[in-house]
């Protein structure tokens, strides 16, 4: 386990001196390494020194969804105001009609949580225009409706919100989305006092495998 653990760190340490290398030589290649990283970054670390290289690589070749990895870093480091002004930059400089979608979802939960819920309402209803139709729309439409609903006290919308999303997500082949989605539900299930149920989708959360979203 320990020579796992070394192994991981040392592999760590060797993508972000590729980062900064790509930062001199190669920026576009800096921002998809950076981006890359950030499921990491979240779980591990180091975020100030991540966060620096994501405003160098975004400085020298933006990136929307640069931002928006930068912005989930934010909330994962409990700067929600510093990730909902990111966001804002990012709706500002209109990004493609998916990418839109991607940071107008964040932004309503970061909204609904600063009991924004007028601002909340409109940024999801501008999500679900950009994403009508599409399948990955759907599940992520169920997504932000169970924030949402967690956010208004109405665990019994979020967990089935929350199901309808996981279940999405999977058929996608999305596992980081969904196993993320069945982190809400258990907490959805917590609040109300389904602890088995609670603990049967927390360990799912925790056994599963992590393959990369498409």
């Amino acid at each position: 386990m320990r020579e796992g653990i070394a192994s991981l760190r040392r592999e760590a340490q060797n993508l972000r001196a590729a980062t900064r290398w790509a930062l001199v030589h190669a920026p576009a290649l800096a921002t998809r390494l950076a981006i890359a990283q950030l499921p990491m970054w979240q779980a591990h670390g180091p975020a100030d020194e991540a966060l620096d290289l994501m405003a160098t690589a975004h400085a020298l070749a933006p990136s929307p969804r640069l931002e928006i990895a930068r912005a989930r870093l934010f909330v994962a480091t409990g700067r929600n105001g510093e990730a909902t002004r990111t966001l804002e930059g990012c709706i500002a400089q209109a990004p493609p009609p998916l990418i839109e979608a991607e940071a107008q979802e964040l932004y309503s939960s970061l909204l609904e949580f600063a009991g924004r819920r007028d601002e909340a309402d409109r940024a999801r209803e501008r999500m679900l225009t950009l994403h009508a139709g599409s399948p990955r729309g759907m599940a992520e439409i169920a997504f932000s409706r169970t924030v949402a609903a967690w956010h208004r006290g109405d665990v019994d919308e979020g967990i089935t919100r929350a199901r309808e999303a996981v279940t999405r997500f999977e058929a996608l082949g999305m596992s980081v989305r969904a196993a993320l989605t069945r982190g809400n539900l258990g907490l959805c299930l917590l609040d109300r006092g389904d602890y088995d149920d609670a603990e049967r989708e927390l360990c799912l959360l925790y056994t599963s495998p992590s393959p990369r979203d498409r």
